[in-house]
């Protein structure tokens, strides 16, 4: 079943609200709604996301459109799956690999 324009925006401004996210998004942060709306984003999406949406200088890029970032869920949504069900204790582990990958990035920036 295919979602209109509306829809996903819909999903994407609730998902936003509940994580008290706000634009412009991180690929880690584009990763939390992902999860949110149950989908799995693995990091290369992320980028690619963060690069249609942000543009060339992804995370550090202080320019951004969110209608682009809505497009290019219309356009990938399709291709994504959907989150099992996960049980606490997969939550805190998924958490604490988000903090290490966190930590991996800022140790690489200069």
């Amino acid at each position: 079943m295919l979602l209109s324009e509306n829809q996903i925006r819909a999903h994407l401004n609730r998902a936003l609200r509940k994580l008290k996210l706000e634009h412009p998004l991180t690929r880690l942060q584009i990763i939390e709604v992902c999860a949110e709306l149950n989908l799995h984003m693995s990091y290369l999406q992320a980028t690619e996301a963060i690069l249609y949406y942000r543009g060339k200088e992804l995370d550090h890029s202080e320019t951004y459109d969110q209608d682009r970032l809505l497009r290019w869920f219309m356009e990938n949504i399709r291709h994504m799956r959907a989150l099992k069900k996960e049980s606490s204790e997969d939550r805190n582990s998924r958490k604490e690999n988000n903090f290490m990958s966190k930590s991996f990035i800022n140790e690489g920036s200069p």
